[in-house]
């Protein structure tokens, strides 16, 4: 399938790769070793190959000032979606219509057991397609926090691409109670929360350009 960004879309992970061990390594370090989900030290590694670069100076040196979030390389140097970023979202979408009665979505119980077993999203990284003057370009905004000593505000700074930007991925479900049907409200809802950082806020919205369905013997062959 290809989908299509109709607002600015901003990374998320950060290209200072110390804050991404003490940050995201971290948490996932602290998770039940016996737990099969979690990720081993040589996955870990590998994500770190993919981070952003950290931003330079005229000079052409690392800037130390403040720390930004990015989007993940491919080994081409392709900023990139992963797939688990499009599975997170599909997680997102199905909680967001299991309150509509009328919704296929409605009847698919357990749904993020449901997606995590049954969806899966090829590949793992997901090039993105955009012409040169979409970007990227740095893009800061305010951020409020309370701190002990009261409100604070920082300045957030994010790798950005502005609109269209596509992405083009399959999406195999494997048999089960999730549908064709649940699977298109998911995608629908792109219309109305989007990919990656401050979705929220409507940055990530996209649409569907078009799917192809493939037989499970394509996909095998």
């Amino acid at each position: 399938m290809v989908i299509e960004t109709t607002s600015q879309l901003l990374g998320t992970q950060p290209s200072d790769q110390e804050t991404f061990v003490v940050g995201v390594a971290g948490r996932v370090m602290a998770l039940d070793p016996d737990d099969p989900g979690r990720p081993s030290i040589a996955d870990l590694e590998a994500d770190m190959r993919h981070l952003p670069p950290p931003p330079v100076g005229d000079d052409g040196e690392p800037e130390a000032e403040p720390i930004r979030t990015g989007f993940y390389r491919d080994d081409k140097a392709r900023l990139c979606l992963r797939d688990y970023q499009i599975k997170g979202f599909l997680k997102e979408a199905c909680s967001s219509k299991r309150v509509d009665a009328g919704a296929a979505s409605a009847k698919l119980a357990a749904h993020r057991k449901w997606i995590d077993r049954l969806v899966f999203v090829w590949p793992e990284y997901i090039p993105l397609d955009y012409a040169p003057d979409r970007g990227p370009t740095d893009y800061g905004r305010p951020m409020r926090g309370q701190t002990a000593r009261g409100e604070r505000i920082a300045i957030a700074t994010s790798e950005r691409l502005l609109p269209p930007v596509r992405a083009t991925f399959e999406v195999e479900v494997l048999p089960g109670p999730v549908s064709r049907a649940m699977l298109d409200e998911w995608l629908a809802y792109g219309r109305y929360q989007g990919l990656l950082q401050w979705r929220s806020g409507g940055n990530g919205r996209f649409r569907v350009v078009s799917i192809e369905p493939v037989e499970a013997e394509a996909i095998e062959a």
